[in-house]
């Protein structure tokens, strides 16, 4: 804090020296506009309230450096007193605050995120042994995390461990149903007694059921709300305490966007992503409440070239498929990583996720409209279903389909909206600093 303490003196002297010191002109206007700036960025720096502002200051002595080159300077002293406070600036922005860490820095915690964290922290992902889930192992182990992989199938547990290990992590294989809130209970009593404080929960676990609502049973409908709400509503309840008494952690919630907008065919498992959304909303603001270190986060997904479109029960006459934009787990896996570090509210993956949700609040009636239309075909491909298919809904397929779906010609690995959300404090530092030098050269020519 001291270091912001300082700036927001330098700021107000550069403030008061045009008129003490009686500078030029363009030296005047250069301090008087700058310091103003430099005691903000500080102020804001103080009580960390915006990341991205903390970082101006950094900025602001970069330009008073170089400003007596690109402007008229009518005295020495100016010059000087301009060089001596960018160098000052400069200094100060690099020291990290005590406390959190978060003064100043510099430049590279702006670009580049710092997930050496979680070397050796516990870990546990849900539903772990496809799609999603099994990526995300994938990117905890290449960060030196201990995974704890949760799922139902032994083999393809055992066979994600394997992974998790090429990768260079360690990995504990836990077959459990997360319908099962007592085996939950079970499976984060034995994590800890055996690998110590469980660090990041991400719940990730789904089912589903491709039909119209009316050819749902109850039992099936039943059956997804259990595994995908009531399984992410119990791991929640298993890890939270634990971490509350430790007042840290990260519990990370796979959302989608058909936790906003619902789509016809898949009522149930739209019904459940729109629970975990509430349960979500509710946890988050008791810790506010409560002023907790305990981060949360929501990730909402767009379709996904998953194994889920293999797995899940299907009572359609053809091969279902993700509809819409199909990205490759990795995308959400890099998500999750970056959900756990931090503590958003949301992160938003995919410009189909940000369509579906923004598109919903101003308009529900056009989705209503355009999916009563295209949401019957647009989730099914043209090749008939296998009647002699396994599904997953009651138990496992029994065999290991990996983590990608048949997708892959249509699916893309990048993702322009996440690398913006991830980086926003870098594109607002840009947009403010581009902003303050058109202004500033305008003023001055």
């Amino acid at each position: 804090m001291w270091a912001a303490v300082i700036s927001v003196l330098i700021g107000l002297w550069m403030m008061a020296a045009p008129e003490y010191y009686a500078f030029g002109h363009i030296e005047g206007k250069n301090f008087f506009i700058v310091g103003p700036l430099v005691v903000t960025a500080a102020v804001i720096a103080i009580w960390e309230v915006n990341r991205s502002a903390r970082y101006f200051n950094f900025v602001a002595g970069i330009w008073m450096m170089i400003s007596p080159l690109l402007l008229p300077y009518e005295t020495q002293l100016g010059i000087t007193g301009s060089v001596v406070s960018g160098v000052l600036l400069i200094i100060l922005s690099l020291i990290k605050g005590k406390i959190t860490r978060r003064y100043g820095g510099g430049w590279e915690p702006l670009f580049k995120e710092d997930y050496s964290f979680f070397k050796d922290k516990v870990v546990v992902i849900t539903g772990a042994t496809g799609g999603v889930g099994r990526v995300a192992a994938w990117h905890f182990a290449k960060v030196g995390a201990r995974v704890v992989l949760i799922a139902r199938d032994k083999e393809q547990l055992e066979n994600t461990a394997k992974e998790v290990e090429v990768y260079g992590g360690l990995a504990m294989a836990i077959p459990i149903d997360v319908a099962d809130a007592q085996k939950l209970e079970e499976a984060v009593e034995r994590i800890e007694h055996e690998w110590g404080p469980i660090e990041v929960w991400v719940n990730n676990a789904m089912n589903s059921v491709f039909a119209p609502f009316k050819e749902i049973t109850p039992k099936e409908f039943a059956r997804v709300t259990e595994v995908t709400y009531l399984g992410t509503v119990y791991g929640t309840m298993a890890v939270l305490n634990r971490m509350l008494s430790r007042n840290r952690g990260s519990i990370v919630f796979v959302g989608s966007a058909l936790a906003y907008r619902g789509i016809p065919l898949q009522s149930a498992y739209c019904g459940a992503k729109h629970g975990i959304q509430g349960f979500y909303d509710s946890l988050r603001t008791e810790l506010m409440h409560e002023k907790s270190n305990v981060k949360t986060c929501m990730v909402q997904l767009p379709a996904m070239n998953t194994t889920q479109f293999g797995w899940v029960l299907n009572k359609l006459p053809n091969k279902t498929r993700p509809m819409g934009k199909v990205y490759q787990p990795e995308v959400a896996a890099r998500a999750i990583l970056f959900a756990a570090l931090h503590n958003r509210r949301e992160v938003l993956v995919g410009f189909p996720t940000y369509k579906a949700i923004v598109g919903n609040k101003i308009a529900p009636w056009y989705a209503d409209w355009v999916l009563a239309r295209q949401g019957f075909k647009g989730q099914q491909t043209d090749v008939p279903v296998d009647q002699d298919r396994k599904d997953n809904l009651w138990k496992p397929v029994g065999e290991d389909r990996g983590a990608y779906g048949a997708f892959e010609d249509i699916a893309t690995g990048k993702s322009f909206t996440l690398w913006i959300s991830m980086h926003r404090n870098w594109v607002r530092a840009a947009v403010f600093i581009a902003v303050v030098v058109i202004l500033t050269l305008l003023y001055f020519y």
